[in-house]
């Protein structure tokens, strides 16, 4: 239960701040996203309940396959181009 509070505050908290920077984005035409509360709800959600280790265990492969999939979806999302993202993670993260 302490567990759920938890994880619903982190979405509560990160979702405006998300969204600002989506918003953002769509004004300087950076991207552009139909959805942007609603998406980040659920990039958050998505997000914070696959990597969370106490409901999830994956090993460090899996890990990166979704990690992976997050990255693309979330490009998808902001109607980027493929490998946008993923390009900037390697580049700060090394590699997947």
């Amino acid at each position: 239960m302490l567990h759920q509070k938890v994880l619903n505050q982190l979405v509560t908290t990160m979702t405006p701040i998300l969204v600002k920077v989506i918003e953002e984005g769509i004004e300087e035409k950076v991207w552009s996203c139909k959805y942007p509360l609603e998406y980040m709800q659920i990039f958050l959600v998505a997000s914070l309940t696959l990597t969370d280790e106490g409901i999830f265990e994956l090993d460090s492969s899996s890990q990166m396959s979704v990690m992976a999939a997050m990255i693309s979806m979330l490009e998808k999302m902001l109607n980027v181009p493929e490998d946008c993202f993923m390009k900037l993670f390697i580049e700060n993260f090394g590699k997947m």
